[in-house]
């Protein structure tokens, strides 16, 4: 796995979609391990669990987005947004929130 070796990191990027990887340098765009960032266990969790929610409103077979899914999609995103306000202004993390 490729990791963020920047010596300092300016921003990062809040990352969806299938891949493990929460975060992203913007300098570099190599993964940044959640470990590295001392942020508490709880916070990781939502982090967890929100991305595993990514693609939810797809059919696994077809990939046609469900009945509504239109609106999972945006409160998706809306909840990317805020859990980078949340990042920025309790944990001093300068993170954006990349939609994919």
């Amino acid at each position: 796995m490729n990791d963020c070796n920047c010596a300092i990191r300016e921003k990062l990027y809040l990352k969806c979609g299938h891949s493990n990887e929460l975060f992203v340098c913007a300098t570099c765009m190599k993964n940044v391990e959640v470990n590295t960032l001392q942020l508490p266990s709880e916070i990781v969790q939502q982090l967890q669990l929100w991305q595993s929610d990514y693609g939810n409103w797809l059919d696994d077979q077809s990939g046609i987005i469900f009945h509504g899914g239109d609106l999972l999609i945006q409160i998706h995103h809306d909840l990317g947004t805020r859990y980078s306000q949340i990042l920025k202004e309790t944990y001093n993390q300068n993170v954006e929130y990349q939609m994919t």
